[in-house]
């Protein structure tokens, strides 16, 4: 979609139509764990979709995996494999995937050199987590 046809849109002026572009742009570099989530794919949830993302570094490869090679990774039943199996398998699914790859949502792990350089910023840092506790005379509230 393009400016001009969004500020042709009633109720769009230029800086509604920015944001939206903006918007539009930010989701095609969307974090492959949320994409995969998004998917809707029975029997993966929120912690099986981060996992995937360690063995699966883009959706070509995830949309290859067979029965037995995701049966592999921890957390992955047979049942829950051959729900991702199918999934890719269906017609429908592959024309999602191939509009998404066509305008650009098609999200990749960071390499792992980009992972472990975030690490590296948190290594030597200190964190110190506290538990408050207000005592309010009658009512103990915990925060």
């Amino acid at each position: 979609m393009k400016r001009n046809d969004l500020l042709k849109v009633e109720g769009f002026a230029e800086k509604k139509a920015d944001n939206n572009l903006a918007a539009i742009n930010e989701s095609r570099n969307r974090e492959i764990n949320k994409l995969i989530l998004a998917l809707g794919i029975h029997g993966v949830g929120e912690v099986l979709a981060n996992n995937l993302t360690h063995y699966y570094n883009d959706l070509d490869k995830f949309s290859n995996a067979t029965i037995s090679d995701l049966q592999k990774i921890e957390g992955i039943c047979p049942n829950i494999a051959r729900s991702i199996v199918d999934w890719f398998e269906r017609p429908t699914n592959k024309k999602l995937l191939e509009k998404l790859k066509r305008v650009g949502v098609w999200p990749t792990v960071a390499r792992l050199e980009d992972r472990q350089e975030t690490l590296y910023n948190l290594y030597g840092k200190t964190f110190v987590i506290t538990d408050l506790y207000l005592d309010i005379p009658g009512k103990g509230i915990r925060n």
